[in-house]
């Protein structure tokens, strides 16, 4: 049985970001990464750990999933996925972007 999924507060304010961006310069691209994500969500709760670890993130068990040019971080069990962050792969990624759900 697929896991469910879940998004925290600032992977929702991520999605937001991202959509407001690209729907200012172009409406196609909003709705198409919007529907990849929803695709690699569908994948993940489907293979929950599929995606690498990513001790970038200060965090032995958080993985990511790399939807070009984005990379979804997420935490995995085998009934839920849940969804920490979604930023763009050009962003410097270290352990303070993800210290708010660690304290």
């Amino acid at each position: 049985m697929p896991a469910e999924f879940a998004f925290t507060a600032q992977a929702r304010e991520d999605i937001r970001d991202i959509f407001e961006f690209l729907l200012a310069e172009n409406p196609r691209a909003a709705d198409a990464v919007l529907t990849r994500f929803d695709v690699a969500v569908e994948r993940l709760c489907d293979h929950p750990h599929i995606g690498p670890l990513a001790p970038e993130t200060g965090s032995s068990s958080l993985r990511r999933l790399s939807i070009h040019p984005y990379v979804i971080y997420y935490s995995a069990s085998d009934d839920l996925i849940r969804i920490m962050r979604i930023l763009h792969a050009a962003r410097s990624v270290d352990s303070t972007v993800f210290e708010a759900f660690f304290k």
